[in-house]
């Protein structure tokens, strides 16, 4: 009997341990969990404010009442876009280590994506391999708006409006003589009217003015579709930011 007495004693004690032991080790596991946790949400939270900021930023360049501060501007969006790409450390395991072929200018002066980045990007399940895609477009992002504030900042546009100006009144500057009239009737008040064309251009004239023309475009181009890409930042952010947050309440 006291053999019987020892043994269920020790295997109580047992018991008793390897309940301390797996306690402890879910006390330690729910602790990392909540730490891992809480320092994603925190890491989360700083991103969502940091690209908050470049976004305002960015907004702010093509305000008419800020343009004496575009300088500072400038400055403060390279500094918040070197800031934000600090956040995404290099993805484990990826291959591409090329991605200016996946995020770049184009020749129109328009950020192109390819099919892999769009595929990446806009992954709404994880965020697997998403981090140098991000640096990427905060790169090429920043490059596109420095295009512009430089080109904004010099007298090249002046002076090609000037250009355009003049090659135009090259392109009609003839003898009366060298016009065509003819009447037309208006549909809606049944009034006839004479219209009077040029019946001879200038086609080195109208070749410029097509020229210059094109050239504006690639200076203007930035102004044209700035908020496309900064929406598409900020879409690519909130899927990010959505996907880690997943991750976050559960622990990981």
């Amino acid at each position: 009997m006291e053999f019987i007495s020892v043994g269920v004693s020790i295997v109580s004690l047992i018991l008793v341990g390897v309940n301390i032991i797996v306690t402890i080790y879910m006390n330690n596991k729910k602790i990392k969990a909540d730490l891992v946790s809480k320092a994603r949400i925190e890491w989360i939270q700083e991103v969502r404010r940091e690209t908050s900021e470049l976004l305002i930023l960015y907004y702010k360049l093509f305000d008419k009442n800020q343009k004496n501060d575009s300088s500072d501007i400038m400055l403060k969006i390279k500094e918040k876009t070197e800031l934000l790409i600090l956040f995404f450390g290099p993805d484990e395991n990826n291959n591409n280590s090329d991605f200016s072929k996946e995020v770049f200018i184009k020749e129109d002066n328009t950020i192109g994506l390819s099919e892999d980045a769009v595929a990446k990007l806009f992954n709404t399940v994880n965020n697997d391999f998403k981090n140098e895609y991000i640096v990427t477009y905060l790169q090429v992002l920043f490059e596109y708006f420095e295009m512009y504030y430089e080109n904004i900042n010099s007298k090249i546009l002046d002076n090609l409006q000037q250009s355009r100006n003049n090659a135009m009144n090259e392109m009609y500057e003839f003898p009366e003589q060298e016009y065509d009239t003819y009447e037309v009737m208006d549909e809606d008040s049944g009034e006839v009217m004479t219209i009077k064309e040029h019946k001879y251009i200038n086609l080195n004239a109208k070749s410029q003015v097509s020229n210059i023309d094109k050239k504006i475009k690639v200076f203007l181009t930035p102004s044209n579709e700035y908020k496309n890409y900064l929406y598409k930042l900020n879409n690519i952010m909130r899927l990010y930011l959505k996907n880690e947050w997943s991750k976050a309440k559960q622990g990981k």
